[in-house]
């Protein structure tokens, strides 16, 4: 048999201490990973939202670049066709002529 040597405090875990609860958590322990994970999630749907933003704007320009002169003046005369409409209905309500429209507010005027 092998002489034992004289045991130390230092470096035996004589201070070490063992909680008695050995293999549960702590009771804040669940709500921190709880809450943890869904800042994660929500962080990585936001920074994805981010990135498919930026590939749908890339895309709209490089579809802008393609159209030819051609479809880009039909575009803006479609667009100043609505815009002169909404001119002539509201010149319309400041001259008074436009058809009053019942909006059916509950008062029995309807």
């Amino acid at each position: 048999m092998a002489p034992q040597r004289p045991r130390s405090a230092r470096g035996s875990g004589a201070g070490l201490k063992v909680p008695n609860s050995a293999g549960r958590s702590a009771p804040g322990r669940p709500l921190l990973y709880t809450l943890a994970f869904a800042a994660t999630t929500i962080m990585g749907t936001y920074y994805g939202a981010g990135l498919k933003m930026q590939s749908e704007a890339t895309a709209a320009k490089e579809q802008a670049r393609e159209k030819t002169t051609q479809e880009k003046i039909e575009a803006l005369q479609h667009r100043r066709a609505g815009l002169v409409q909404s001119l002539e209905e509201l010149e319309e309500k400041l001259n008074g002529t436009a058809p009053v429209k019942d909006l059916g507010n509950g008062r029995g005027n309807g």
